[in-house]
């Protein structure tokens, strides 16, 4: 992870993709315990930052 100070003076902390666990891990451990079912599946179209 990194910081980072914007133009305006505010610290803003950078996550990196280590800091995530993988989601199709963790849905197939949901539906094999019965806990749930997969009804859809969505993919990201963007991603905004500096909002």
């Amino acid at each position: 992870m990194k910081w980072y100070l914007s133009k305006d003076g505010c610290m803003y902390l950078q996550t990196t993709t280590q800091a995530y666990k993988d989601v199709d891990q963790i849905i197939d451990s949901v539906v094999g315990a019965s806990l749930a079912a997969v009804v859809a599946k969505c993919k990201p179209m963007a991603a905004i930052k500096g909002i």
